[in-house]
């Protein structure tokens, strides 16, 4: 039964995945179509078109913070924390401390 459910939640994911590329691809058609031939006297673009001109946006320009993450270990979170843990007091820290040992030894089994 848990498969079933692991399979429909696989099948939706694909679904709003190609959904919401089609979309902006459908979002960069017409914002290309209104300013590109009216600007630098372009021609107009298919969907098709689109598409592939996000695909290779995103192959020349990179994507964003999302690959990011994983290089630098941590990503932003640890950042604020650092700045937060800088601004503790001693007491804070203690406190803070034995909060994340209760919590810890909570989680684990």
């Amino acid at each position: 039964m848990q498969n079933k459910n692991k399979g429909f939640w696989f099948l939706k994911m694909v679904f709003w995945g190609i959904f919401a590329f089609t979309a902006i691809s459908w979002i960069v058609m017409l914002l290309w179509n209104w300013l590109m031939p009216e600007i630098f006297n372009l021609t107009t673009i298919t969907i098709f078109q689109a598409s592939g001109l996000l695909i290779l946006s995103k192959i020349i320009f990179g994507f964003g913070h999302w690959g990011k993450q994983n290089h630098n270990k941590g990503g932003h979170w640890r950042h604020k924390m650092k700045d937060k843990w800088q601004g503790m007091n001693e007491e804070e820290k203690l406190v803070f401390k034995n909060k994340m040992k209760e919590k810890w030894k909570n989680n684990n089994c």
